[in-house]
């Protein structure tokens, strides 16, 4: 129930900051010219690489130490690990610094004015802080404070920005969308503080420990070398993108992206709450408790990231046409193939409960190297000739490639982690086939609107079956589900 409980937290505080992005997002393409819209994500692209630095590793290393309290206290682990991420933040923001204004690529490559580039660059570090303390929120189960320090970050920008970009000329509008952001991170920031240290769970309470960091640092560095290379296979796409293409083009993508992101929310809530339960799964080490909960959760998530991939495949072409310039129609084309790599990336998250089970971090850089470079080759291949789709299927391809590396480490080299796979690769393999295949519309060529709702009507009831059928076999997911089965 209390997994539930801190699902729907989640829920509401994404569908309401993601939700104020969609519904703004018609006035800001207008308001912000393509050229506009697509620099930030550019300049973006390149912080995530540098962003991987930041917490020292930090954000790896706690979950292991975090799911040893007979070994570490949670105080000291907070404490140390926090300790270490203000002072990884402060070192990693200087080093882009220098990169950024040595190499004028804001300027250069993004089309940005130095004010912009100054406004984004100092909107970083509060980001970066905000970020640590929602992570240490979602670990402690803080899912309400959680919740409210999300939606006050995500809502308000947008509603400070929209009013003061409307007040000015065009070629300052995106400074002053910088500006309001930059002003709300900060305010966001200090607020975080305040509600970890209320929680009790603010690191200045407790000293850190110089043993315990070392060891920490030890542990988190090691998986760093992934996570770059995994930030790498995130953006490498939107790298190429700009580098062979035009910002148009990639405003284009971003806006796929963001609003393929909404259905790949849930993907999102799953990860928030299934990396603190696992932790607390795996302390007693029993196979037996846990591997059921690894099946129900890999069942329960692949069915409903599939339905999600099948709404896009019926809607996105409905949604672009009615809330978007005819400039971003290409958005519409390769929205379901973005939620179908989110799909494929959310069974990802159960595999790599393989290695943690095993406390071995010898295999995530060779397998997110082989997906960056399934994505890269892709890239180089496609992007020139077809553009978004290109960058589109490189993803995609490499999502499908991580996947099977994670199932063959727990299945045949760890051997810790062998779950069935067929109704979960059917599902997923049936949503591929109507991205490639589906075109609205194809039944009812007058109506297409009601070829959707038809549509979606018959994959509901094709859902609520299947996931009446996972309850009867799952007493983990029918006591998750059971004070709303009562409720009915």
């Amino acid at each position: 129930m209390r997994a539930v409980r801190q699902f729907s937290l989640f829920a509401v505080a994404d569908i309401l900051g993601l939700g104020i992005g969609v519904l703004v997002s018609p006035i800001t393409t207008r308001l912000l010219t393509p050229s506009q819209y697509g620099a930030v994500p550019i300049l973006a692209a390149i912080w995530a690489v540098f962003s991987l630095m930041q917490y020292g590793g930090m954000d790896s290393a706690f979950p292991f130490f975090r799911s040893r309290p007979d070994i570490y206290s949670a105080e000291k682990v907070r404490a140390t690990s926090t300790r270490i991420v203000l002072l990884a933040v402060l070192l990693t923001w200087s080093l882009f610094g220098l990169w950024l204004f040595w190499t004028d690529y804001g300027q250069s490559n993004a089309h940005m004015s130095i004010q912009e580039v100054v406004l984004y660059f100092l909107s970083i570090p509060p980001s970066a802080f905000i970020g640590w303390q929602l992570y240490i929120m979602r670990f402690e189960l803080q899912a309400a404070a959680f919740a409210r320090l999300s939606v006050f970050g995500r809502v308000f920008p947008p509603l400070l920005a929209i009013p003061m970009m409307v007040m000015v000329d065009q070629e300052h509008r995106l400074a002053l969308n910088l500006l309001a952001g930059c002003i709300v991170s900060w305010i966001v920031c200090w607020w975080g503080s305040f509600t970890l240290k209320r929680a009790g769970l603010s690191a200045s309470r407790t000293e850190a420990s110089l043993p315990l960091a070392k060891v920490m640092l030890r542990y988190g560095i090691v998986l760093v070398p992934a996570a770059v290379v995994y930030s790498l296979f995130t953006v490498v796409d939107r790298i190429l993108l700009g580098y062979y293409r035009t910002p148009e083009e990639v405003a284009v993508y971003m806006l796929a992206i963001n609003v393929g992101g909404i259905a790949l929310l849930i993907k999102v809530w799953f990860g928030r709450i299934f990396d603190p339960y696992l932790i607390r799964w795996v302390q007693n080490r029993r196979a037996e408790e846990y591997m059921p909960k690894l099946q129900d959760s890999l069942d329960l998530i692949a069915l409903i990231m599939t339905v999600l991939t099948l709404l896009a495949v019926f809607w996105s072409g409905h949604l672009f046409s009615l809330l978007y310039p005819d400039a971003y129609k290409q958005s519409a084309e390769v929205v379901p193939l973005v939620v179908l790599a989110g799909a494929i990336s959310s069974l990802s998250l159960i595999f790599v409960a393989s290695p943690l089970m095993s406390q071995k971090t010898m295999f995530h850089l060779p397998i997110y190297s082989l997906g960056l470079i399934v994505n890269s080759i892709s890239g180089f291949i496609l992007i020139p000739r077809i553009g978004v789709s290109g960058a589109v299927w490189g993803t995609l391809l490499g999502e499908t490639v991580i996947l099977l590396a994670w199932i063959a480490t727990g299945r045949w080299i760890l051997r810790n982690l062998r779950l069935k796979m067929l109704f979960s690769m059917s599902l997923l393999s049936f949503a591929f086939v109507a991205c490639i295949l589906y075109a609205n519309p194809t039944f009812l060529q007058s109506t297409p609107v009601l070829e959707s709702i038809i549509l979606s009507i018959v994959l509901c009831v094709f859902t609520t079956t299947l996931f009446f059928l996972l309850l009867r076999r799952s007493e983990w997911i029918r006591k998750s589900f059971r004070p709303f089965l009562q409720g009915r």
